[in-house]
């Protein structure tokens, strides 16, 4: 009986190596797959702060060309009042050739 016992127990034990080993290697993998993923999330930050720069460089490119665009249209708004019918314009076009007279 005792022999039976042993024989048993031994065999349990080899199972019981056989899951921890298969656990170990379950735990390798796993690993792996966290370490794959943590570079993974560290390539996709990178990638994003990388286009936040991008989008930060083109905002303010934006600004800056709506900041002249708008300058243009106030210059713009300011000479067409400057010559302006209401005003008068300040030079008058000649058609011909002939010296113009004003009394």
């Amino acid at each position: 009986k005792k022999v039976k016992d042993l024989n048993k127990i031994s065999v349990e034990k080899k199972q019981a190596q056989s899951k921890v080993s298969q656990f170990g290697e379950i735990i390798r993998d796993l690993k792996s797959q966290l370490n794959n993923e943590d570079q993974l999330i560290e390539k996709l930050t990178m990638d994003l702060n990388y286009q936040k720069q991008n989008n930060q460089k083109t905002k303010l490119e934006l600004f800056e060309k709506e900041k002249t665009l708008r300058e243009f249209r106030s210059k713009m708004l300011a000479d067409s009042s400057d010559y302006s019918p209401q005003e008068g314009s300040r030079f008058t076009v000649h058609t011909s050739h002939a010296p113009v007279y004003s009394n």
